[in-house]
């Protein structure tokens, strides 16, 4: 009956993660602790929900606190545990080979697709095989700063998914929430990703989504 439980379970997150998000009493201690010289103005008390940043071996990189305060000014809140380390999320959780490797926004919406990773704040991580790699941002089609992170990806020859215009919902957490399944979520990914000059015509292309009929929610995309 814990809130950080009730919320983790009503965003629909795989159980099979459960035992990789934690909870903090005190979240200012915890970043005193991975991070002394930290320069972040916390106060005491501050509980919140955790997901670390984990290298292959499953060593501490980074940490993200997800506050459960609705009226919080920063929702998240990323603390690197050394200072080159990657604020990557699920490294320690992609496969031996590589395989299609998805690279989203945000740690929650990574639990949903295999061998993905999260950029939690941060720029797309290095060291990948770009042949292998799909960059997948909100579904923003108005935002500036993602048509321009999306361009730029073009640009760095990585493929990139382009969300169809009759999906409403921004990111990957909420479609599941709106009753689309991961599977199918995974498929219009690869069904809707471009590189170099078609992907450019795409962005270009790209507009607000259109609302769809109640009746087709959950039925594909």
């Amino acid at each position: 009956d814990h809130p950080a439980r009730i919320y983790i379970e009503g965003r629909k997150i795989p159980e099979q993660f459960y035992r990789q998000i934690f909870w903090c009493d005190d979240f200012k201690a915890l970043v005193d602790k991975v991070s002394p010289n930290n320069e972040f103005a916390l106060r005491s008390g501050d509980g919140r929900i955790i997901l670390p940043c984990l290298d292959h071996s499953n060593n501490v990189m980074a940490i993200q606190g997800r506050t459960l305060d609705p009226n919080a000014t920063v929702r998240y809140i990323t603390v690197k545990a050394y200072e080159d380390a990657p604020k990557t999320y699920g490294i320690n959780r992609l496969g031996a080979t590589w395989q299609r490797i998805y690279i989203v926004e945000g740690p929650f919406d990574s639990l949903f697709l295999p061998n993905c990773l999260a950029m939690a704040g941060s720029d797309i991580p290095s060291g990948l095989p770009r042949d292998k790699v799909v960059i997948v941002y909100d579904n923003e089609p108005t935002k500036t700063e993602t048509r321009t992170k999306l361009a730029k990806a073009i640009d760095n020859g990585y493929r990139v998914c382009i969300w169809p215009d009759t999906i409403q919902e921004k990111d990957i957490n909420a479609m599941v929430l709106a009753g689309y399944p991961p599977d199918t979520i995974r498929s219009t990914i690869d069904r809707y990703s471009y590189t170099g000059l078609e992907a450019k015509a795409k962005l270009q292309d790209w507009k607000r989504p259109h609302k769809k009929p109640i009746s087709q929610k959950g039925h594909g995309l």
